[in-house]
């Protein structure tokens, strides 16, 4: 009888880990999930990009939705033209 309380008792602790350890994976989960949006939401960092990019991101991008963005876009685009003219002189 005690073998058979034992095992019981076994059984329910393994399956109480796998149900913790999926709870766990589920706020993981969630908590990524929001990490991201929150990211998403965040503006890029565009001294990070070459000018090709921000060409294309220009082309692209939603000037209504975003003119801060556009204005920085534009403003880090001046500043790769005035380095170019400076290296043709």
């Amino acid at each position: 009888a005690m073998v058979i309380v034992g095992i019981v008792l076994f059984f329910h602790g393994i399956r109480k880990a796998f149900v913790d350890a999926k709870q766990m994976d589920s706020a993981l989960l969630r908590a990524d999930a929001s990490k991201r949006l929150a990211d998403a939401s965040a503006p890029p960092d565009y001294a990070k990009y070459i000018e090709a990019q921000l060409r294309q991101i220009l082309r692209r991008i939603d000037k209504k939705r975003f003119p801060d963005r556009v204005a920085e876009i534009e403003t880090r685009l001046l500043g790769f033209e005035t380095e170019q003219k400076k290296s043709e002189t």
